[in-house]
């Protein structure tokens, strides 16, 4: 079973952090999501970043890291006192004064990754998931990349996928007009340094430095990636009315409500 050490979370597919990420989403910064003390959403980018409750650290992962950008002064206080109190979890900030874009922050990042596999998850996600799950599956595989997917995707806020028999995936495209699946990405991939060797050579009709993995990256892993459907809770909280929901849906199942 490949065990990796690290841990990464993104912001979104165009700015941020290894990230995932778009347009610009919600702004705010609290120490406190709807009341889960040890949760925030910190601005990093444009796209937030949530740092999640991890108080036993039962994915086996011990190292996480965080691009920076907006308001990260905010973000460095917060982190600074969230590690105080999980000191089993190191957290490193990465601060980017110009956003390097999801597949750029990974590259500046390079040796941190080292050899073994690590995670990459965006930040716009509010999910329960098992970690240790899909590094277990993904260390049943051969593949570069183990992509977490979900059904009933929508194509104007998700990259959208196909699969084949044996789900590897054919086909991805960043948001398409006119998809031809319903399976979308779901922010959270597991990776190993060979994700390096499908880094274009040189990036044409970029209006900025970023580097961004749905655009630029993960088209050219097609046939390389291999898709994992845990069905388990995730909601996407990119923007401020998708936040707001999944705060209420969040806190009914705290409570043990349907």
């Amino acid at each position: 079973m490949i065990s990796p050490r690290r841990i990464r979370h993104c912001s979104s597919i165009a700015p941020g952090i290894v990230s995932h990420y778009f347009p610009v989403r919600e702004r705010r910064w609290k120490r406190k999501t709807g009341g889960l003390k040890d949760s925030a959403r910190i601005t990093c980018g444009v796209k937030g970043v949530c740092l999640t409750k991890i108080p036993k650290n039962e994915s086996g992962i011990d190292e996480v890291l965080i691009n920076t950008h907006w308001l990260h002064e905010q973000v460095e206080d917060f982190v600074e006192q969230w590690s105080a109190r999980h000191e089993q979890l190191k957290t490193i900030l990465y601060h980017e004064p110009i956003l390097l874009g999801s597949a750029g922050t990974l590259l500046a990042n390079r040796q941190w990754a080292g050899q073994e596999p690590f995670f990459i998850i965006y930040g716009d996600n509010l999910t329960r998931f098992d970690l240790r799950k899909m590094l277990d599956f993904h260390g049943r595989q051969r593949q570069p990349l183990t992509i977490r997917i979900y059904r009933r995707a929508d194509a104007k806020r998700a990259g959208i996928v196909c699969l084949d028999e044996n789900d590897i995936v054919i086909d991805f495209e960043e948001k398409p007009e006119k998809p031809k699946s319903d399976v979308g990405a779901g922010g959270i991939y597991i990776a190993d340094n060979r994700i390096f060797d499908y880094y274009p050579k040189q990036v044409d009709n970029r209006s900025s430095l970023a580097l961004d993995l749905s655009q630029h990256v993960l088209p050219r892993l097609v046939g390389k990636m291999k898709a994992y459907d845990s069905g388990e809770f995730s909601m996407d909280i990119g923007t401020p009315e998708s936040l707001a929901e999944a705060r209420g849906h969040w806190l009914q199942r705290m409570h043990g409500e349907t």
